[in-house]
């Protein structure tokens, strides 16, 4: 079942106007929609994938990205980065644990719409059957609004956390943070990446200790 949820008149109130919609156009011409999230007054945490692609011919040469959308409505205006960052893993080889990216933008929206933690699981075993949520926008659903999921840990493969029936994403939520509720205070544990219609199950991109700093390091 899709247990999707639409996010409309609050997407521009917090924690929802934190969430935003990233698109990027590259040299040959190709647009990627996708998603993401602030961790900071001008950074935003996407997938790698969505900002840098061999296939269309390296980085993204334009990237604009739309917090607090709902349809036509854009209440804090369009963003562009002014710079971007990825792993060399991702950017030698598409190296798929290191699918995580991040954007700094020219100005400081985050004071106006907020930001979210970031973190790492100690031990991704412990974190089976946890609840974690996510926020992005799905293109099966016009890619324009934002929309909630939820689910369970099933199974943790190296440092993947695999959904199967539940946390439902789609095309256009690579990049979508992964969150934990920690006493009261979101905290984004992992990336959902490499998004694709045809999921049998949700795969997420689980930060560890090593890209938890990288992260740190570029914000």
């Amino acid at each position: 079942s899709d247990d999707r949820l639409a996010i409309t008149t609050q997407a521009a109130t917090t924690p929802y106007s934190a969430y935003l919609q990233v698109a990027a156009q590259f040299s040959d011409g190709t647009i990627l929609q996708s998603s993401g999230v602030m961790v900071g007054p001008n950074d935003v945490l996407t997938a790698a994938n969505a900002i840098y692609s061999q296939e269309h011919g390296g980085w993204a040469s334009t990237i604009q990205v739309t917090p607090g959308r709902y349809g036509d409505l854009k209440p804090f205006g369009v963003h562009s980065a002014s710079e971007i960052s990825a792993p060399l893993a991702w950017q030698n080889s598409s190296d798929l644990s290191s699918d995580y990216g991040l954007l700094s933008l020219a100005t400081d929206i985050g004071y106006v719409i907020g930001w979210v933690e970031t973190g790492y699981a100690g031990t991704l075993a412990g974190v089976n059957n946890y609840t974690l949520s996510t926020l992005g926008f799905p293109t099966d659903l016009g890619g324009n609004t934002l929309y909630y999921s939820s689910g369970s840990v099933d199974q943790v493969v190296a440092n993947e956390l695999v959904f199967t029936d539940d946390l439902d994403m789609m095309a256009g939520q690579n990049g979508s943070p992964v969150v934990f509720n920690s006493g009261g205070v979101d905290i984004v544990l992992g990336l959902a990446t490499q998004v694709t219609e045809g999921s049998e199950d949700n795969r997420v991109l689980a930060f560890t200790s090593e890209s938890f700093e990288t992260i740190q390091t570029w914000t």
